[in-house]
């Protein structure tokens, strides 16, 4: 069974493993990420693996980029159709 998943720290080492590895395995995750060099990275690594990643640079120091990621997380959740 697919599942949707939230990794922080998506950028480098365990949680870049993590997520790829869970994408890999047919895991909707999402990976958001401090630097635009590590959305690249990312990217090239989910396109080579062909994995359901969602991933995107989020800094969450101030309230409306925590409201960015919320509205993004539940749309990826529950998408609706238009």
């Amino acid at each position: 069974m697919s599942k949707t998943i939230f990794i922080t720290g998506a950028g480098s080492g365990l949680g870049k493993g993590a997520a790829l590895g869970l994408a890999e395995k047919g895991h909707r995750v999402i990976a958001p990420v401090e630097t635009a060099p590590q959305v690249t990275a990312l990217r090239e690594d989910a396109k080579a693996a062909e994995s359901n990643l969602k991933y995107s640079k989020w800094i969450l120091k101030t309230r409306r980029t925590l409201l960015k990621c919320l509205i993004t997380i539940l749309i990826y959740l529950w998408p609706m159709p238009l």
